[in-house]
C-alpha cells in the first residue's frame, strides 16, 4: 500500500472510531455493551486532554486581549496626564507673565515721567559688556542713554538700540557710573560697577566714613543726567577705610536681581520731582 492510501486509510479508520464514540455516547446505559465502554475508556482520557487544549487556548487569547486593553487604557491615560502637566505648566507660566505685567504697570504709575514697558529678551555674552537686550527700538522712541527700571530698582542705560531692539549697559558693568546717596546721611557718592555682581561707592573720603554703614540704603543722586533722583539703586555690604589712601572702600549690593529681571521700563522722560520709594524700602534704616 501506497504513503498515500495509508494515511487515507488511517484517517476513515479514525473518523469510523470518532463516529463510533459518538454513537456509544448517545446511547442509553441499558443498550451500551462491552465495546462501547472499551472505546469510552480509551478514548475518554484523549478527549478530556483536547478539551483541556482548548480551554487552555480560549483562555490565553482571552487574557491576551485583556492584556492589550489594559496596554491601550493605560497609553491613553499617559497621554492625558501629559496633557495634564503642559497645561498646568502653561497656566503657571501666564500667572506668572500676569503678575509680572501688574508689577510693571504699578512702577510706570509710581514714575513721575513718561515710561516705556519692555520686556528682557537676552542677555549679553559679551566679555566686554554686561547687557540686557530688551523688545523696544527706536521706532519706541528708545534711544541710548535712557535710564531702565525694574520694579525694585536701577536696571542700567540704554547703550544702544536699533529699530525694535535695544542693549541696556547694567550698572555693574566696569564701564558704568551712577551718581548716588547714601539715604541716611545724604552722603553723595558715584557708584560705578565691578564688572562682576556688585557695585563700589567711589570718592567717599576717609572723613566720611561715618556717613555710611553696613545695610544703608542708596539711592540716585539725578545729578547724572540719567536716572530720576531718589531711584533705589542699592545697598552696603561692606564699608571700610584702608591703611593709607583718602577714600574709604564701599561694596553695595544692586536691589534689582540683574540676572532673572525678566520686566522693565525704559524712562523716556524722568518727569519732575525726585521717585516714591516703595514704603517697604523707605523705611529701612
Amino acid at each position: 500500500m501506497s504513503r498515500p492510501a495509508l494515511r487515507a486509510a488511517l484517517v476513515l479508520a479514525l473518523l469510523a472510531v470518532l463516529g463510533w464514540h459518538v454513537h456509544a455516547r448517545l446511547k442509553p446505559e441499558a443498550d451500551v455493551n462491552a465495546a462501547d465502554r472499551l472505546l469510552l475508556t480509551v478514548t475518554g482520557p484523549v478527549q478530556s486532554a483536547l478539551a483541556g487544549v482548548g480551554k487552555g487556548a480560549s483562555g490565553f487569547f482571552t487574557g491576551y486581549i485583556a492584556l492589550v486593553g489594559t496596554a491601550a487604557e493605560n497609553e491613553e491615560l499617559r497621554a492625558l496626564l501629559a496633557t495634564t502637566r503642559a497645561s498646568v505648566a502653561e497656566l503657571a507660566e501666564l500667572r506668572a507673565e500676569n503678575d509680572r505685567l501688574r508689577v510693571l504697570a504699578d512702577l510706570k504709575a509710581r514714575i513721575p515721567g513718561r515710561t516705556l514697558g519692555a520686556s528682557v529678551i537676552g542677555r549679553g555674552t559679551s566679555a566686554r559688556f554686561r547687557t540686557l537686550r530688551v523688545d523696544r527700538g527706536t521706532a519706541d522712541g528708545v534711544e541710548p542713554g535712557l535710564a531702565v527700571l525694574g520694579i525694585d530698582g536701577a536696571v542700567g542705560r540704554i547703550l544702544r538700540a536699533s529699530a525694535h531692539y535695544a542693549d541696556v549697559l547694567l550698572i555693574t558693568d566696569g564701564l558704568s557710573g551712577v551718581g548716588a546717596v547714601v539715604q541716611r546721611t545724604r552722603l553723595r557718592a558715584v557708584a560705578a560697577g565691578d564688572g562682576a555682581d556688585h557695585m563700589e561707592l567711589g570718592y567717599v573720603r576717609r572723613a566720611d566714613l561715618a556717613g555710611v554703614s553696613e545695610g544703608d540704603l542708596v539711592v540716585t543722586s539725578g545729578e547724572d543726567g540719567v536716572f530720576p533722583e531718589g531711584v533705589p539703586l542699592a545697598t552696603v555690604i561692606t564699608a571700610s577705610a584702608p591703611e593709607t589712601g583718602l577714600f574709604v572702600h564701599v561694596v553695595v549690593q544692586p536691589l534689582v536681581a540683574l540676572e532673572s529681571v525678566e520686566e522693565v521700563a525704559i524712562v523716556l522722560d524722568p518727569g519732575a520731582g525726585p521717585y516714591p520709594l516703595l514704603p517697604e524700602v523707605a523705611e529701612e534704616p
